[in-house]
């Protein structure tokens, strides 16, 4: 993974009380084995940022998805 990359978080960071499964977002940042992670509305607004291991992370192909990070981006 590298930044820029939409990302679904597919498993719950140990460390966390908030269910963040299913979330959908982007990496901003690496360091070491923790992205910052920005989660994504469908109309590209941020719903929530944060840190959390990579391995918790799996690459999000949804064309919908693309087109949020693409309004973000534009």
């Amino acid at each position: 993974m590298k930044i820029g990359d939409i990302c679904k978080v597919a498993k719950q960071p140990p460390n966390m009380f908030v269910n963040i499964v299913g979330e959908i977002g982007f990496i901003s940042e690496i360091l070491e084995e923790y992205a910052s992670f920005e989660a994504l509305k469908l109309d590209g607004s941020i719903s929530g940022a944060g840190s959390i291991p990579l391995d918790c992370l799996i690459e999000e192909t949804n064309p919908i998805w693309i087109q949020a990070k693409k309004t973000r981006d534009d």
